[in-house]
C-alpha cells in the first residue's frame, strides 16, 4: 500500500480498511479510540487544575465565607473546607490572596504562621541552639 498522495485519497484509504474490519474489529478499534480519547480528556483536566493549598485554617464558617467573598470580588479562586473552617487558594496566589487579606484587616483576631500552621500571638520564641 503506497502512501496517500492527497486528503481524498487518505479517506478513501481509512474508509475500505474500515469496511474491510469485521463488526468486532470495528468495535475494538472504536472502543480503544474511545478509550485514548477520554483519558487524554482527564489528562488535559488534571494539567489545567491548579494545586490549592491553605489560606487559613480554624476559622468560623461564616468567616471563612466572608473571606471567600472577598477574595472572589478580587477575582482570586477559592475553595471551602468540607467542614467550613479552613479556606484554600490556589498554590500561586497564595501570597497575593494573603496580602489582600492582610490589606483588610482580615482575619481579625488571629495571626496563622504560614509553615506550621499554629496561632501567633504576637511573641517570638526563641529557641535555644544545640
Amino acid at each position: 500500500m503506497e502512501a496517500p498522495k492527497t486528503l481524498a485519497e487518505a479517506m478513501s484509504q481509512a474508509a475500505s480498511l474500515l469496511r474491510g474490519l469485521t463488526p468486532r474489529q470495528r468495535l475494538l478499534l472504536g472502543g480503544g479510540a474511545a478509550a485514548v480519547g477520554i483519558t487524554l480528556w482527564w489528562f488535559v483536566g488534571m494539567v489545567g487544575k491548579p494545586k490549592f493549598v491553605t489560606l487559613y485554617s480554624g476559622l468560623k464558617p461564616g468567616e471563612a465565607q466572608s473571606l471567600g467573598s472577598r477574595l472572589a470580588a478580587k477575582n482570586i479562586p477559592y475553595q471551602l473546607s468540607s467542614d467550613g473552617g479552613s479556606l484554600l487558594v490556589p498554590a500561586d496566589q497564595l501570597d497575593a490572596s494573603r496580602l489582600e487579606t492582610a490589606a483588610q484587616g482580615l482575619p481579625r483576631g488571629r495571626v496563622w504562621a504560614s509553615s506550621f500552621s499554629i496561632p501567633l500571638t504576637g511573641q517570638a520564641r526563641i529557641l535555644p541552639r544545640r
